[in-house]
């Protein structure tokens, strides 16, 4: 189900959940990942992730989900919490799951994650930690009634129920509803640059950094990507040449170099594997997201086809 009650296929291995209108400005999507009942080899059950500078809140509604880290030339696996916050990231991450799973994570962006909670994405930044070691009682205990109900959509819905109040008490009076990145990205700079005292530059870009815990600089980086990302899923289009001029970069090596440092490849690899691989589900799901900004309030699901787009839920 969406925030708005329509109903997403439970046979689908990956959808995303949009939220009501009244969150919209708070809550970006709910991903899910739910391969139970599905045959699956170890690389399947692999999930890549950009870098992301959104805070999140996830339960693990069946089996195990570990974090795969690189440290001294090793794979280390890190148990991930069955309730948790994660906070943005500044380099791509994967996830595996040994056995069949199924997965919630209610993504927030940085600046409401701090009017919700207090606490700023920047002290959050590259970290996944049990719930109840940051969150307050109040909201812990939301997350907690949202993963004991049985159907995933069901509890994004009581999620956010009980979760609107709280919003509408906290929200910052000056709070936007983006569809696109780089429109929330903007519009935090519009507000960092309007917002009391101390505007010179040092200031605004110190503010933005608290604020989503990611440089000016490298939120603008992201927004571009997600544009590219974007065009890849309307057109599957390899004209790397054309891209890195459309979209602003100095030549096709300053885009390499930027779409490498949010996923972690070179433009031509990603969109390859996000064309080909299972272990990229959440690629293609962003770039139909994003894709349907002429119609934000429909539930996004990928399709047992790999090449397959979108397919929206019955109204």
């Amino acid at each position: 189900m969406t925030g708005d009650g329509r109903r997403v296929s439970d046979r689908e291995r990956g959808y995303l959940l949009l939220p009501r209108r009244a969150l919209a400005g708070c809550i970006a999507m709910a991903v899910v990942r739910d391969t139970r009942g599905v045959a699956m080899s170890d690389a399947q059950r692999i999930s890549h992730f950009p870098r992301s500078p959104y805070c999140g809140l996830s339960w693990i509604k069946q089996g195990e989900v570990f974090e795969l880290r690189r440290s001294g030339g090793q794979v280390q696996f890190e148990k991930l919490p069955v309730l948790s916050v994660n906070g943005h990231r500044q380099h791509p991450a994967t996830m595996w799951s040994p056995a069949a799973a199924c997965g919630v994570t209610v993504v927030f962006y940085p600046e409401a994650w701090q009017a919700l909670t207090g606490t700023s994405a920047e002290a959050i930044g590259e970290k996944t930690q049990a719930m109840d070691d940051v969150l307050a009682p109040d909201l812990a205990e939301i997350v907690r009634d949202a993963a004991r109900v049985g159907e995933v959509g069901a509890g994004f819905l009581q999620f956010q129920d009980r979760l609107e109040p709280l919003w509408r008490q906290r929200r910052p009076r000056d709070g936007i509803s983006p569809v696109w990145f780089k429109d929330w990205a903007v519009a935090l700079a519009m507000r960092a640059a309007t917002l009391g005292a101390g505007k010179s530059l040092r200031q605004l870009q110190r503010r933005v950094k608290r604020w989503s815990g990611f440089s000016q600089r490298d939120l603008d980086q992201q927004a571009r990507v997600e544009q590219l990302f974007v065009r890849s899923f309307e057109e599957g289009t390899r004209d790397l040449a054309g891209l890195a001029q459309e979209f602003g970069y100095a030549d096709q090596a300053h885009m390499g170099r930027q779409v490498r440092r949010v996923t972690g490849m070179p433009p031509a690899r990603i969109m390859e594997l996000i064309e080909t691989e299972e272990s990229f589900w959440f690629y293609r799901l962003l770039g139909a997201r994003l894709a349907a900004e002429d119609d934000p309030v429909a539930a996004i699901t990928e399709t047992d086809g790999l090449s397959s787009r979108t397919r929206y839920a019955a109204k």
